[in-house]
């Protein structure tokens, strides 16, 4: 990559990063996620903890203007199903 590809690259790439940036929030809106983890909810604390981290990062913040419906199967492929399918048909709008 020459400097004139890296510089047009640079520029697109904060060009996206405000963009995502001025998208993040929006006042007085509750945005809703699904959150599902074939493993139980100690064993994905980790994983959780830096999902809630980057979400917050963008202005998204558990209980102030994000709910997340968190399902975990605990190990079970059986479980991941029928959890999947509880996610899809939730009340998103509720």
């Amino acid at each position: 990559m020459n400097r004139r590809e890296s510089v047009i690259a640079v520029i697109a790439l904060g060009a996206a990063a405000v963009s995502i940036k001025s998208f993040g929030q929006q006042q007085g809106k509750v945005w809703r996620v699904g959150f599902l983890s074939l493993s139980s909810a100690s064993e994905s604390a980790q994983n959780t903890a830096a999902f809630l981290k980057a979400l917050g990062e963008l202005g998204y913040i558990e209980s102030k203007n994000l709910v997340v419906e968190w399902r975990f199967a605990d190990g079970s492929f059986e479980r991941l199903t029928r959890l999947a399918a509880d996610l899809v048909q939730f009340r998103w709008m509720s």
